[in-house]
C-alpha cells in the first residue's frame, strides 16, 4: 500500500522501485531516498525538532527501514547505500528534557551511517554518532559512540567485538556451499507455488541457472546481473535471494508469489 500519512517535508523524493508501507509518517524539512527503498509500515520520520534548519534525511540506494522504526529529525541523518534498519530501530539526533541551567545534560547533533551496514531490530543510535561502512551491529544495541568501518559491534553500550572483518573474501568452495544451501532451501517453496523446474549453481562460471520447461534464467553472482527469460517465477527466486542477502537490482521492484494456501486465507478476508 501507499497509505503514507502526515507528509510534511518541503522537499520529498523517492527513487525508482521503492516500496512504501502503510501508515508511515515523514515530517522534516527535506527527505531524499534512492532507488529500491523498502519503507515499512508505521515507520516514523520526525518528532522533536522536526522543523529545524538541519531537519534533513538522506538515504542511499537499496536501503531498508523496518516497521515502527523512528528517525528523529532534530538534526541531519545521512545514510549510505545498502543499509538495513530492522524493526523498531531508533535514530536520535537530540536528547534533552531537564534544564541545562541546572547542569543537566542535553545532546544535539547529526547521525551519519556509511554503506553496507546492518542495524537489526531495536538498536538505538544517539546524537553525534558516526557509523562507518561494512558494519554489522548486534541486535538491541545502544550505539552511543562512533563505530569504525569493517567491524562487528554490539552491546549496551555498543563496543567493537571484532574489527576489520567485513567485507570478507570467500573462496569459490565457500561460495559454492553457500549458494547450494540457499537453492536447497528454496525447494519446498517451489512445491508450495507448484513450480516445476531445476536450479543449479555452476561454480566455475559463478552463475545460478534456473530452468523450467524451455525457459532459462541466469543469475551471474560475479557481475550481479540477470539474463535470460524473466517471469513471475524468476522474480520470485530473485526475491528469495534478496531475503538471503543476495540482491540483484533490476528495472523492477522485488516481488514474490503468494503460495495458494495463504492466498485462500487472504481471499477469505
Amino acid at each position: 500500500g501507499n497509505n503514507m500519512n502526515s507528509i510534511a517535508p518541503v522537499e520529498l523524493s523517492f527513487g525508482n522501485n521503492s516500496n512504501i508501507g502503510n501508515n508511515g509518517t515523514i515530517q522534516c524539512r527535506q527527505f531524499k531516498a534512492g532507488s529500491f527503498l523498502q519503507f515499512y509500515d508505521n515507520a516514523f520520520v520526525g518528532k522533536g525538532g522536526k522543523y529545524g534548519i538541519n531537519s534533513k534525511v538522506t538515504i542511499g540506494n537499496g536501503c531498508f527501514v523496518g516497521k515502527s522504526t523512528l528517525l528523529n529529525t532534530s538534526d541531519e541523518i545521512i545514510i549510505g547505500d545498502n543499509v538495513g534498519l530492522g524493526d523498531e530501530v531508533q535514530i536520535w539526533t537530540h536528547g534533552a528534557y531537564l534544564s541545562q541551567i541546572d547542569g543537566f545534560p542535553a545532546d544535539f547533533g547529526p547521525v551519519k551511517i556509511g554503506s553496507d551496514v546492518w542495524l537489526p531490530s531495536r538498536c538505538i543510535v544517539l546524537p553525534n554518532v558516526n557509523i562507518g561502512s561494512n558494519v554489522v551491529i548486534g541486535i538491541n544495541s545502544l550505539v552511543n559512540k562512533n563505530i569504525p568501518s569493517g567491524c562487528l559491534a554490539g552491546g549496551i553500550p555498543c563496543k567493537v567485538i571484532k574489527k576489520d572483518i567485513f567485507p570478507k573474501h570467500l573462496s569459490k568452495e565457500e561460495i559454492k556451499v553457500l549458494i547450494e544451501k540457499i537453492i536447497k532451501s528454496y525447494g519446498p517453496l517451489m512445491d508450495d507455488i507448484n513450480l516445476k523446474g531445476n536450479i543449479k549453481f555452476i561454480s566455475d562460471e559463478q552463475k545460478i541457472i534456473f530452468t523450467r520447461d524451455d525457459k532459462e534464467t541466469v543469475y551471474d553472482i560475479s557481475k550481479m546481473v540477470i539474463t535470460g527469460f524473466i517471469d513471475e517465477y524468476s522474480e520470485d527466486f530473485r526475491d528469495f535471494l534478496r531475503r538471503n542477502g543476495i540482491k540483484f537490482f533490476t528495472n523492477r521492484k522485488f516481488s514474490s508469489i503468494v503460495p495458494p494456501m495463504f492466498k485462500e486465507l487472504m481471499d477469505l478476508k
